[in-house]
Order: C-alpha cells, then structure tokens, then sequence
C-alpha cells in the first residue's frame, strides 16, 4: 500500500501532512472491522437463502 499509494509523496503535499502511512493503515483497519462487525451481519439471512 506503501508504494502502489505513493503515501510519502501525498504526506508531502500541502495540506495532506496527516496521510502517512500510519493513517492509512489505521483508516484500512477501522474499514475493515465496519465491514465485519456492521455490513455483513445486515443480509445474513439472505445469503444464506440465495438460489444459485
């Protein structure tokens, strides 16, 4: 994410002073863990019941 985002050169512009690479990862994480713990409970029944 590192290179391919280019985190260094984005930190360096102005106004962009917080988006390091820590930021990044911190904003990854927290996205993930929604993900988990809100939008994937929302349609289990669903699914579950999806015909193929």
């Amino acid at each position: 994410m590192k290179e391919l985002a280019d985190l260094d050169s984005i930190a360096a512009m102005s106004g962009c002073e917080d988006g390091s690479y820590d930021t990044a990862q911190a904003v990854v994480e927290e996205a993930a863990r929604f993900c988990g713990e809100v939008v994937a409970p929302l349609n289990v029944a669903g699914d579950r019941n999806r015909s193929a």
